[in-house]
Formats: structure tokens, sequence, C-alpha cells
């Protein structure tokens, strides 16, 4: 239940917004639509008249097509296996296509046509659900754990094989491209064995401790890293790069959005819309077309909601809250 309304007050919502871009302190719910499985993602279709879903449950997770203007289920399609959470299926840029990541068990990532109803390839075999495109459609960067839980390889589409590899620190857990193709975003980390509360020296957990390394593409040079050497608390939950260029958004599990300029790479806002949690917190963010606004969907028992941030004034505006 909590994954279903999650995504409709996180995912859905951002992206109506996004495209309609409404101003968040007058806006309103277009419309809601409530899947009958919990959501893995979704996103617009090319033309923005349709919006690609993936949900399911037990049985499996299916392709929901919804019409963008009423949300009325276009056609559903099985997918193979369970879709990943967070991550597991990307848009092309340029085709009808979408990259969808389920467990090596049912073959692994694969790419499929959604105006053909087809399998374009499904011979990777490989687990990895961090994956980013570039914005030619040419390269898929993948994290491939068949290799190991560090390596991120590039797939050339039209040869249809991998053609180099990238090492992070640890697992990739969101990966994002710039829109000139110049960076490449890792969050990456490992877990770490801690003592979290002083007062009970003797109880001790494993956390994950994630940081964020930016990659030139062409010369495949780490270019710089922030929360170096070992990562600091929290997951990386997505990466987002804004529609300009200008900044890189970042929403951790310990509780905070980060936004950093590209022009320099330093960061440049901090949004703090919870504290640290295993698996609660900013889960998934957007921009607004002119790149001035940032949506963070929240994930928190009880509080689904999407926060509102103007970048320039450093505030938030509004929080949007579809399930009251």
């Amino acid at each position: 239940m909590f994954k279903k309304i999650f995504l409709i007050a996180a995912a859905f919502l951002l992206l109506v917004l996004k495209n309609v871009c409404a101003t968040p302190p007058e806006s309103d719910t277009v419309w809601t639509r409530t899947l009958p499985f919990s959501i893995k993602g979704c996103t617009f279709s090319l033309t923005g008249d349709s919006i690609i879903s993936i949900a399911g449950d037990y049985g499996g997770d299916s392709l929901f097509i919804l019409e963008t203007a009423t949300g009325n289920t276009l056609k559903s399609i099985k997918c193979k296996g369970w879709v990943w959470s967070y991550g597991g299926f990307v848009h092309f840029n340029t085709k009808s296509w979408i990259a969808i990541a389920v467990d090596s068990t049912f073959g692994g990532l694969y790419i499929y046509d959604y105006l053909k109803d087809s399998i374009v390839n499904e011979k990777f075999g490989f687990d990895g659900k961090a994956i980013a495109i570039t914005k030619d459609d040419k390269y898929i960067y993948v994290q491939n754990n068949s290799v190991s839980y560090n390596n991120i390889s590039i797939y050339d589409v039209e040869r249809g094989y991998s053609v180099d590899s990238i090492s992070s620190y640890g697992r990739a857990h969101s990966l994002a491209i710039s829109s000139d193709n110049k960076y490449l975003a890792i969050g990456t980390g490992a877990k770490q064995r801690v003592h979290p509360y002083p007062e009970h020296s003797e109880y001790e957990e494993d956390r994950m401790y994630d940081k964020l390394m930016i990659f030139d593409i062409e010369k495949k040079e780490l270019v710089k890293e922030f929360g170096a050497p070992f990562g600091t608390e929290g997951e990386i939950r997505e990466i987002k790069f804004s529609p300009d260029g200008k900044y890189l958004g970042v929403a951790k599990l310990d509780g905070n959005v980060y936004v950093y300029q590209m022009d320099n790479i330093e960061l440049y806002r901090t949004f703090n819309v919870y504290k640290f949690s295993k698996d609660y917190g900013p889960c998934v963010i957007s921009f607004s077309n002119n790149s001035s606004l940032l949506y963070c969907g929240l994930h928190i028992w009880g509080n689904w909601k999407t926060e509102v941030f103007d970048l320039q004034k450093s505030l938030k505006i509004n929080t949007l809250d579809l399930c009251s």
C-alpha cells in the first residue's frame, strides 16, 4: 500500500506539474490515478500525451500506458518478472523505448518498445537497476552486478554489446547523464558497521554510506567527488540533472536534498526534509522546465507528500498533499 500511495504523490504529481508548468503556490491536482498494484515508477511518453508506468505485486509487474489528460488506462502489458524500484526503468530520449531492470533470474535488463509492443533487446543477461542513457540514445550506462558490485558497463545500443566500463566506489544506486553528455553522475556506496547510539555502545548495525562521483564522459576521468573517501551516512536514492544542465539534484536518505551548481561543481543548496533512515525520506526529485524549482517526493510513512523548493530563494514554497 505505501508504495502505491508514495508513487502517486511523488511521481505522477511531479510529472504532471512539470509538464503543465504549473505555478506551485496556486497549483492543484490535475487527476489522481490509483493502480491496483505497487507502483515502481513512471515517465512521460515522447509526445507527452501518455504516461508510462510499471506496477505489480506478487504475480509479477505490468506496464501501464495512461492517458495524460484523463489518467485512463490505454494499455497494460506484462513485464518479465519484477522490476526494480527506484530507477528500475528509464525512457529513451528519442525513441519509444524503455530500459527495464529485472532480476537475472528473469533474464536481467532488457529494452522494450511500448508502441510496437515488442522487445528490442533482451540479451544483456545481468542485474543492474541503476541506469542512465545518453541524450542521443547511443549508449546505456548501467550497474552490472554480473561483473562486480562496483562495475558500470557502457553498452552500445546500435552495435548491441558492451564497449567499455567504469569502476565506482561501491554499488551504484543512481546514475544520471547531463543534457550535453559531458558528465556522468554516480551515487555509490557500501555498508559500514556503526554504533549509532552512544548511550548504547554495545549496539551496532550496518548502514549505507554513499558518496557522489562526477565523471567527465569524454575524458573518462573523475572530475570531483563529494563524501570522500568512504561516503557519508545515507543511501542516495535519486540523482537528476536540471533541463538546462546548470544544476544536479541529489535525494539522499540522510534526510536531505542537495543541489550542486555544475559551472563550478560546488554545493549550491541543501534542503532538509527528514532525518536519517534506511528506507524513508526524500526518494524522487524533478526540476521544473525552466530549472527554477525543485520537486521532491517524500517516502515517509504517514507523510506521502511532494515538497516544492525555489532554488534562487533557497526556500520551500509549497507542500503538495495528494493523499489528504
